[in-house]
């Protein structure tokens, strides 16, 4: 598929397919070989999946990791997700993904609020959509990071002012009324 309008695709798939057989670093490789064909190519979607995998990947084994050792490939995934949001994130479809796979990278970099913030735009939109499968997915996300630095009351608070999500918006208000209820019995 060299030179080929579907190469950057390709090198995407085949980083999926090596991702399955758990050979991290063929995939890798080959996730920054599509972002930089699909760049080259102007193909922004499959950059801002490349983007997305990549930094998935570095969160994923960082996780796994644990200690400075997993902390430092956390913090690998921040390039990754920079040049998502600066060239891509308003209009791609991985922007929820990428809003909540992002967590532990901002967290890592002490920059929690500003990840919550980027959520909770989120979820403001998939609120008004009425896209209760995506607020399902995201809430519980914003509500575990969100606990990193508050307490239950203050999560209570929050979520009956929650910006953005009117009281007319009966699902986006159930959801947060059940995560608020989820955690006081987690802290009980």
């Amino acid at each position: 598929f060299k030179d080929h309008s579907v190469e950057d695709q390709a090198f995407n798939l085949r980083g999926n397919a090596y991702l399955a057989m758990e050979e991290n670093r063929e995939a890798q490789d080959d996730y920054v070989v599509a972002l930089e064909v699909a760049q080259r190519w102007d193909h922004d979607v499959v950059a801002a999946e490349a983007l997305f995998s990549l930094a998935d990947l570095a969160v994923s084994e960082g996780e796994a990791m644990k200690g400075d050792e997993g902390s430092a490939r956390i913090k690998e995934a921040m390039p990754y997700i920079k040049n998502f949001w600066e060239n891509y994130g308003m209009d791609s479809p991985l922007r929820r993904q990428m809003a909540v796979m992002q967590l532990p990278v901002f967290i890592e970099f002490d920059r929690l609020d500003e990840a919550l913030e980027r959520l909770r735009a989120i979820i403001k939109e998939l609120a008004a959509a009425d896209d209760v499968m995506a607020m399902e997915k995201t809430i519980p996300h914003y509500t575990e990071a969100y606990m990193e630095a508050y307490s239950a009351e203050q999560l209570r608070d929050h979520y009956r002012a929650f910006e953005g999500i009117s009281l007319d918006m009966k699902a986006a208000r159930a959801i947060l009324a059940v995560e608020v209820i989820r955690i006081f019995e987690k802290v009980a």
